[in-house]
């Protein structure tokens, strides 16, 4: 009787019982799935691997552990599998799904593409390939810290006096001090609107070349600035972006490809969703 009391008893009897009920669950498909074949070609990617991680091959221990380590995982995963453990469980779900569009990507992938089809998704997709404008320009700062409520009125002052004369302002002799550049070469709209701020960087597309403008606002203050030099943006030939055109290409084919196989996929099942009363299912949901 005193056996009877003791813990690890309880959990001999509760491991059995626990065995009992999962062999229960699995019926007679444990011995319809009972060979595990481990190939030369499995062999050797364990070992190619094992080679990347390490920058060796491994020694013969060493490869006979890590088909041991695959054997358990096959193993242990198999037996997880029978039980139903990857039942309703998002993150295999996922894992599941993104293995199959890995597989479908692979199996829809054709031949690359030549120069004709590049050129003509280029010309489609012109706007994903744009180079944007860039200027160069130099600007004179007026800072509200230093100047108060004046500054504003002294950057118009300026402005209006460089207008006037047609002068070409050194920056330094005029404004205040600022960590700012007082001149930049050839930026884009981005490398301005880093700079300055995106409402700055928006006045550029309309400023003359060669005259000055301002006073424009930043974060900083007031700017008076002039633009010495344009260059338009433009859509580039293939040549000049081929590299970035393919990569663009392949994803938009490899986004349809999955697309397509889903519908096909699809269209093999009758759909059948029910809505709670407490769910509005007429903001966008699709009629199948």
């Amino acid at each position: 009787m005193r056996i009877l009391r003791e813990p690890l008893f309880h959990f001999l009897v509760l491991g059995a019982l626990v065995f009992g009920f999962y062999l229960a669950l699995r019926g007679d498909d444990s011995v319809a799935d009972n060979i595990i074949q481990v190939s030369p070609d499995k062999v050797e990617n364990l070992a190619a691997l094992f080679e990347r991680t390490w920058q060796r091959p491994p020694r013969a221990e060493e490869l006979e552990g890590l088909v041991n380590d695959y054997l358990r995982e096959e193993v242990i995963y198999r037996e997880g599998v029978a039980m139903g453990l990857d039942q309703n469980d998002t993150v295999i779900r996922r894992r599941i799904r993104q293995k199959l569009e890995f597989v479908i990507e692979d199996m829809m992938r054709g031949p690359d593409p030549d120069d004709s089809v590049l050129e003509e998704f280029l010309a489609d997709q012109s706007e994903r390939f744009r180079i944007p404008p860039r200027y160069s320009f130099q600007q004179i700062y007026f800072s509200p810290e230093r100047r108060g409520e004046d500054a504003l009125g002294d950057a118009v002052d300026l402005m209006r006096r460089l207008q006037a004369e047609n002068a070409v302002a050194r920056p330094a002799d005029a404004g205040d001090p600022i960590m700012l550049e007082p001149a930049y070469q050839l930026l884009s709209p981005y490398d301005i609107s880093r700079l300055f701020g995106k409402p700055f960087a928006d006045n550029f597309e309309g400023l003359a070349v060669g005259q000055w403008h301002g006073p424009l606002k930043s974060g900083f203050g007031f700017h008076v600035l002039r633009v010495e030099e344009k260059v338009p943006g433009r859509v580039p030939a293939l040549d000049e972006v081929r590299g970035q055109v393919v990569r663009e290409w392949d994803s938009v084919r490899r986004d349809e490809a999955r697309e397509s196989f889903y519908e096909e996929l699809l269209a093999r099942y009758q759909i059948e969703v029910e809505y709670p009363e407490s769910v509005d299912s007429t903001s966008g949901a699709a009629e199948n």
